[in-house]
């Protein structure tokens, strides 16, 4: 799916509900309305990047919607990310599932939605596709204060063409690396004063920078460099150990739960309307549009500041797995061993690429709820997130997801670790999968069991695609003959792995077995790990496709 220039920023929507409610208003019934609130899965298929680009969408009819239903299309301009939105106006009607729609005003934001002719029945607008062929100025990047362990920087973007702004910071060794980034509605209005803070730093000299962007151009435009000097003191800066947002995606009104546990601190507060708070503890939020809900914690060390995203959003999050890495852990294992996933990313174009690292827990489908953790890459740069669960705030075992929202799908392996401190670590490497790597209808792989069960353990896992997926498994002894079959239907996004024995229903394990999967429905990757008993080293195969 070619997303250079589009990108599935949530909007601000209660001024574009109120217009679209008067613009029904004025709307003979011209035929029955279906059930259901909303016109389910509008989604982005594909654009252009010429100008005057066209940008196709395209739609799932809802519930108890008849052959022949008409659907509307509307649209909206704005001169840029911070004005608000007219009235909606209808573009065209259509009886089929999809329109492409042409962004034939350089230079504007654009907001389009679909609803069933007469009816209330309407897809949120949560696409944002804009014509700019100008990138937006330059952010301005001043130090504020600094105190022992942190520094506080303040950023303003004067230009209402920027989509989003990262915050960079480069240590003695000179390489930049990402540290904060706010989006539109965080920015707006233009010319506002935005403060980030960077803590837990070691006495010493940084560089910082900032760059911006629009979806038009996808260009980044570079802040001015600030340098800071950071000192040390008997007192450390408080520490915010975990903040996270669930779920981090909520349709409006609904309720999110903010947790927290910080050491060190002596107060705390949370912006955007929460308050004071214990400097540990959970707070629920119901947020009507996309909020960024900062943390603030103060001890006799200073402050330090950490960021969440609630997005609000409709049933569906934009967008869709590009690919898929099938297993992910942060947990404890056999011996002390405690499992952790790193993550690396690594954008092979020439232009901006970012998006969202998914997580879905084990034993049930995705949601979108599920927690996740942006991602921003410049062009050919490579990222490592060293512990992605903990980033997520997540723990246990699941897959990740890799949503691309502009640009190229970044290429991304995941190593499983068990640190073992001054040992170093023993761990495995996996490849992100695209779906077209699945095992689908008709397609069979094998598992092949360690030849010595004394010495190793071995583990079986699935991840199911969006369809679910109907699988047998069929066991069979070194000799060739079967042990035990077993069929089983999953539904869509689901994870889960145990061991071998488990799996199949306590069976009994000797050494050099196979295990066979057939596909009769749906899709799904299949695998399995070898781990070593005495050093738990592991390894993984894949059930390939059998020609």
């Amino acid at each position: 799916m070619k997303t250079t220039g589009v990108v599935g920023f949530p909007l601000r929507v209660l001024g574009a509900v109120l217009a679209l409610s008067s613009l029904a208003a004025g709307v003979a019934m011209a035929q029955t309305c279906p059930a259901g609130s909303t016109i389910p899965n509008f989604r982005f298929v594909s654009s252009t990047q010429t100008a005057p680009r066209q940008v196709t969408y395209a739609w799932d009819a809802p519930a108890g919607a008849p052959a022949g239903t008409t659907y509307q299309v509307l649209r909206a301009l704005s001169p840029d990310y911070c004005t608000g939105f007219p009235a909606l106006a209808i573009l065209a009607e259509t009886t089929g599932t999809s329109q492409t729609v042409t962004l034939d005003t350089p230079d504007r934001v654009y907001e389009v939605w679909v609803r069933v002719k007469g009816c209330d029945t309407a897809a949120t607008g949560m696409w944002i596709d804009d014509s700019f062929t100008t990138r937006p100025a330059p952010p301005v990047l001043s130090a504020s204060s600094t105190v022992p362990g942190q520094a506080t920087l303040t950023v303003i973007q004067n230009d209402a063409r920027t989509a989003a702004l990262v915050i960079e910071r480069a240590g003695a060794n000179g390489v930049f690396g990402q540290i904060d980034t706010l989006f539109f509605h965080d920015l707006c209005p233009s010319g506002s004063a935005h403060d980030v803070v960077d803590s837990g730093l070691s006495p010493g000299t940084y560089s910082y920078r900032a760059w911006s962007f629009n979806q038009g151009t996808s260009q980044p435009v570079t802040s001015n460099l600030v340098t800071v000097v950071v000192g040390g003191s008997g007192q450390a800066a408080p520490v915010i150990t975990f903040y996270s947002a669930t779920p981090a995606s909520v349709s409006a009104g609904q309720a999110s739960t903010l947790s927290w546990s910080t050491t060190g601190a002596t107060s705390a507060a949370i912006d955007a309307g929460v308050g004071s708070v214990a400097t540990s503890g959970s707070v629920v939020v119901h947020p009507t549009s996309t909020t960024t809900y900062t943390l603030t914690v103060t001890g006799l060390g200073g402050t330090s500041t950490s960021r969440v995203l609630v997005t609000v959003a409709p049933d569906s999050l934009p967008g869709a797995a590009a690919a898929t890495i099938v297993t992910v852990v942060s947990a404890p294992g056999q011996h002390g061993a405690y499992y952790r996933t790193s993550v690396q990313l690594s954008n092979l174009s020439v232009n901006l690429s970012f998006g969202r690292l998914v997580f879905h827990p084990k034993e049930r489908s995705g949601s979108d709820g599920d927690p996740f953790v942006r991602y921003t890459l410049q062009p050919l740069q490579t990222l490592e997130l060293g512990d992605v669960l903990a980033l997520i705030g997540a723990s246990g075992n699941g897959s990740l997801d890799i949503v691309p929202e502009g640009g190229r799908v970044p290429l991304a392996r995941a190593r499983i670790y068990d640190d073992a401190g001054v040992l170093g670590t023993t761990g495995v490497t996996e490849e992100a999968l695209a779906p077209g790597d699945a095992l689908t209808p008709g397609d069979m792989g094998v598992l092949l069991a360690p030849s010595n069960f004394q010495k190793y353990r071995f583990s079986i896992g699935l991840r199911t695609l969006a369809s679910g997926a109907t699988l047998t498994f069929t066991l069979r002894g070194a000799d060739g003959n079967v042990i035990r079959r077993l069929t089983q239907n999953y539904p869509g996004t689901f994870y889960l792995q145990n061991s071998a024995p488990e799996f199949f229903e306590g069976a009994t394990f000797v050494g050099n077995e196979s295990v066979t999967v057939e596909v009769s429905a749906g899709a799904a990757f299949v695998y399995a790990t070898v781990a070593d008993n005495i050093t738990n080293d592991p390894a993984m195969q894949m059930a390939r496709r059998l020609p």
